[in-house]
């Protein structure tokens, strides 16, 4: 029997579910163009794409071009590719999304996430004037116990679809050891908590679905290394991972994530917090 022809049949026995709202998704007919990859129902679709559209109470931008970026962030890189807000909530299909993109190995999820994040990160090498055939990718890695409670690690997911997508596979660059959940920390703690959990993966052991390292900084000297992650936040891990990888030898580190955290600014022009 042919592969698509079980495909559809794992379809008809375990029918989809949107990625929105959870309600059961028809099966779709092998002839569609969305064949594999539906994961949303069409009002949620609606949703999805309205939400991208979102702007940014304080510069009034978009996800992809807000410039509201975290303190740790300044001075890092001119752009942050990145397809919506996080609400840190449940209320917008957004949220239900990411939610469900660490929560649950939706292949159609990831690989329609990817395809969407693709362009924004050819766009941003462009301006650097880089070719992403030339470039590392690699992921910000999952706390060892949600690891262990979901079963995967929605960044490295992502990374091994994106860095499909230019025709390579992705480094096992970094590693989490220990260390406090993010989400659970006020500012002032996290880089601190980042600083002894985040550190670079030195070993050549291969990984399944990576390229092995024999030599760290052989492999980064001079390169352009992309890094995916899901969600941003206040941004401490991402700088502890930019830092580490310039440090092993990296020319440019470019980061991409699905979302970022809303801002919680006033209109007062104080200046806003993470969550």
């Amino acid at each position: 029997m042919r592969a698509f022809d079980l495909n559809l049949m794992r379809k008809l026995l375990f029918p989809p579910t949107c990625a929105g709202c959870g309600e059961r998704l028809v099966p779709i007919s092998k002839n569609s163009a969305t064949y594999h990859k539906v994961c949303f129902c069409s009002s949620c679709l609606e949703k999805w794409h309205l939400s991208r559209a979102e702007m940014c109470k304080k510069c009034g931008k978009d996800a992809l071009n807000c410039e509201c970026i975290s303190p740790f962030l300044r001075n890092l890189q001119p752009e942050l590719p990145a397809l919506c807000f996080y609400h840190s909530g449940v209320t917008e299909v957004s949220d239900r999304v990411i939610i469900n993109l660490k929560q649950r190995y939706n292949k159609e999820l990831i690989s329609y996430i990817s395809l969407e994040l693709l362009p924004l990160i050819v766009s941003a090498l462009n301006k650097v004037g880089v070719e992403g055939e030339d470039c590392i990718f690699t992921w910000i890695p999952r706390k060892q116990s949600n690891l262990a409670k979901f079963g995967f690690d929605q960044g490295k997911e992502l990374c091994v679809q994106i860095a499909a997508g230019f025709g390579q596979k992705p480094y096992y660059l970094l590693d989490r050891i220990g260390g406090k959940e993010q989400k659970k920390l006020d500012q002032s703690k996290r880089a601190k908590n980042v600083d002894h959990s985040i550190i670079l993966n030195t070993s050549a052991k291969r990984k399944s679905k990576c390229e092995s390292i024999e030599n760290l900084f052989y492999t980064l000297k001079g390169k352009t290394v992309v890094v995916i992650d899901d969600v941003i936040t206040s941004g401490a891990t991402v700088k502890r991972a930019v830092e580490l990888l310039q440090d092993a030898g990296a020319e440019r580190v470019l980061v991409s994530c699905v979302a970022k955290t809303k801002l919680k600014g006033s209109r007062t022009g104080v200046e806003p917090s993470w969550f």
